[in-house]
């Protein structure tokens, strides 16, 4: 469907109806409007406290827009949002892009700092946080200059006020004036701690042409399924919950990954679907294989950010079943550009898995994706160069980044990915490395530059350089090599520890070396890649 095709549009009399020179905007929102008015009586939302439908999150989603206006925030405008998968995440996300503000959304698993970049990057005015965050994002609330309002999503506390008792307050005023396809959606941030933090802005066309390729390519969704979600939805969960709430589905929030408590909830509320990285989904096997659970509800298993090894894949499909297809996307033009199919996935299990699982599958319908040369010319199959892709998808650029929007995305709508791949002859891609020198661990990406700094910030430390080294359980696992100061003697442990007081946990080195050099190039520049390829020489592959 083009971005100028007439869609059905919310009842005439709802509170969400369009205005008519919106109506033929292939917008996001306008699909989100149509779901909460259509599937009134429907559950929507479930958790540890019980369950929502769409008429009451309607009412709150109503609510919150009104206060998030009275709190000064305006159209194109972020809201940033730092919590957990909770029912007051789904509020605020939905009513900033109802609203047409632009949802700015963090993990709480991020250090305030790094919080602080991004969000002093977007000019941030009105925060709201899980609890525990009021303390954190006011400590760091001089690095936010724009900053003017912390919401709390518990109770109201000094210098914040409760998200409950503003919707309290508020009236479900009538959205007349729906996003249009161009208006901004999502404000995606991919690093904090650099200096300058690259936000990735996504616009309501793009987000309803990437549900689109979702219902078209991954597999149907409708009112009957439930998603289970212990992934963060700031990420690629996120992505699967627009695309179920827009048919009716129910959305299973989890605050945590926790593999036996997840077990059980598919169990109990017969869970239909699930995205995971391949960490969790190794984690999930064990236990599958271990407790008596009912999983047999599950449809469809989706996982990305890296392939799983063939072996832990086989072991998966005879726990769970002929149920998994893998997706591939970046942040910059989302899931799924590629995708390995259920039938990819299937195999005659007494002969030895097939090469293809190795892959991340083949581009999906509307996408076209080349490798290409340094000059950005397109290679043969087989030949191994960066990724390309052009999709309507794609980011609409930087926020605030003309430049660096220029370096990678083309006038004639090409965004160069900085990962490097190859095409085999049946059409397979496979992601071989990456240009960049990005980690991909436990399904995060983590900047060894960010980690590097904040080693290089730690008494005794010469040199560092930090790489992913290969690793069964998370894919790659960030490992330190560090040079001490002459007459120092580094302590790994510690260094680890330092670098929890400055980054996310999730960044932090699973293990430090300690070289006496750093291979260099003739500059005297450290060659983090010679680093990197002793940890991967015998690994058969480099990512």
């Amino acid at each position: 469907m083009s971005t100028t095709e007439r869609i059905p549009t919310v009842p005439a009399d709802s509170p969400l109806a369009l205005e008519p020179a919106a109506r033929s905007r292939m917008s996001v929102g306008t699909l989100i409007a149509r779901a909460l008015d259509n599937f009134g009586s429907e559950t929507l939302l479930i958790d540890e406290d019980g369950s929502v439908t769409y008429a009451e999150f309607r009412d709150r989603v109503l609510r919150g827009a009104s206060a998030l206006k009275g709190l000064g925030v305006v159209h194109g405008e972020p809201v940033g949002l730092v919590a957990a998968n909770t029912r007051g995440f789904c509020e605020v996300e939905y009513a900033s892009v109802l609203s047409g503000f632009v949802r700015c959304a963090e993990v709480p698993r991020l250090h305030p700092t790094e919080v602080a970049g991004m969000f002093a990057a977007a000019g941030v005015r009105v925060a709201v946080v899980q609890p525990d965050w009021v303390q954190k994002l006011t400590a760091v609330r001089d690095r936010i200059p724009t900053l003017e309002h912390i919401v709390t999503l518990g109770p109201a506390v000094d210098g914040a006020a409760a998200w409950d008792d503003l919707l309290a307050a508020a009236q479900p005023e009538p959205i007349t004036d729906l996003p249009a396809a161009e208006d901004d959606a999502w404000l995606v941030f991919s690093s904090g701690t650099t200096g300058e933090p690259k936000g990735i802005v996504l616009t309501h066309g793009g987000l309803a042409n990437m549900v689109r390729n979702i219902h078209g390519e991954v597999g149907e969704l409708d009112e009957t399924d439930v998603l289970v979600h212990a992934a963060p939805l700031g990420h690629m969960s996120g992505c699967l919950f627009v695309a179920s709430m827009i048919r009716g589905g129910a959305q299973l929030l989890m605050s945590s990954f926790d593999g036996t408590s997840l077990l059980q909830a598919v169990e109990r509320h017969r869970v239909t679907w699930m995205i995971a990285v391949p960490t969790m989904l190794v984690q999930l096997t064990d236990l599958a294989e271990e407790l008596d659970l009912d999983t047999s509800s599950l449809r469809r298993i989706m996982y990305g950010a890296s392939p799983m090894m063939p072996d832990r894949l086989v072991r998966a499909i005879a726990v769970f079943g002929d149920i998994f297809v893998q997706a591939y996307g970046l942040s910059e033009v989302p899931m799924p550009m590629t995708l390995l199919r259920v039938s990819a996935h299937r195999f005659d299990p007494a002969l030895p898995p097939p090469q293809r699982l190795k892959s991340a599958g083949r581009p999906v319908v509307g996408v076209e994706l080349e490798v290409v040369d340094e000059q950005r010319q397109p290679l043969p199959r087989g030949s191994v160069g960066e990724i390309a892709i052009r999709s309507d998808v794609r980011m609409r650029g930087y926020w605030n980044r003309p430049e660096l929007t220029a370096e990678v995305l083309s006038d004639d709508g090409w965004f160069y990915t900085g990962d490097v791949g190859r095409f085999d002859e049946e059409g397979y891609l496979y992601i071989v490395d990456r240009k960049k020198d990005m980690i991909v661990s436990g399904g995060f990406n983590v900047y060894p530059n960010e980690v590097e700094q904040a080693i290089s910030a730690l008494p005794g430390v010469l040199e560092v350089a930090v790489v992913g080294a290969p690793d069964d359980r998370w894919g790659e696992a960030i490992v330190a090599v560090v040079v001490p100061r002459p007459g120092v003697t580094l302590v790994p442990d510690a260094i680890i520890a330092g670098c929890r007081e400055q980054i996310a946990g999730y960044k932090c080195p699973k293990s430090v070396e300690v070289w006496d050099e750093i291979p260099k190039s003739p500059r005297g520049k450290p060659l983090r890649r010679a680093v990197r390829d002793r940890f991967w020489q015998d690994a058969g592959r480099s990512i």
